[in-house]
């Protein structure tokens, strides 16, 4: 029972390559910090990493990518209650997911632009961003879409709507 591997298209590593691969390293870095600490020291280290990812994400012109890597700042600054900071990260992203046509990134970054003003007290403005996720995610990107519901009955039950909130 032995197997074959076969390389075909074998090519030196482009400059987009290299700037990619290097996006991913800053990228896993910046979530080692998340993950291991939640100090804030340790967080802002991770939104550290996270923009310095940008910078090779837009050498490899990885849209998807560097959208990916706004909704980690975004989702980073949300956790420092620094909200305007994650809306602006937030809102970077959105064109360059709507480009890569990523819509399960896009679900992302509404969802957390709609966490940052639920978390203000803004609670039907962050309604509006939850029900955009919830469209895109009904479409094409249903990773995700347990979260967006919850974070949909949690508006509907702040705001005195229990019967919308169970049936979210």
């Amino acid at each position: 029972h032995g197997y074959t591997i076969t390389l075909s298209d074998v090519r030196l590593a482009t400059d987009q390559d290299k700037a990619r691969v290097e996006g991913e390293k800053l990228l896993e870095d910046g979530m080692q910090f998340l993950a291991e600490q939640s100090a804030q020291s340790a967080r802002l280290q991770a939104v550290d990493k996270f923009q310095q990812s940008l910078n090779f994400f837009r050498a490899a012109k990885d849209q998807d990518k560097e959208a990916q890597a706004f909704y980690c700042i975004s989702y980073t600054y949300t956790l420092l209650a620094e909200f305007p900071k994650a809306e602006a990260a937030a809102e970077q992203g959105m064109p360059l997911a709507k480009a890569a046509g990523n819509q399960h990134t896009e679900a992302y970054l509404l969802d957390q632009l709609g966490s940052s003003f639920y978390y203000r007290g803004e609670r039907t403005k962050a309604l509006e961003f939850y029900l955009r996720a919830l469209s895109l995610r009904s479409q094409a990107a249903p990773v995700g879409l347990a979260n967006t519901l919850n974070n949909i009955a949690m508006v509907y039950a702040w705001t005195g709507e229990p019967r919308k909130a169970s049936s979210s």
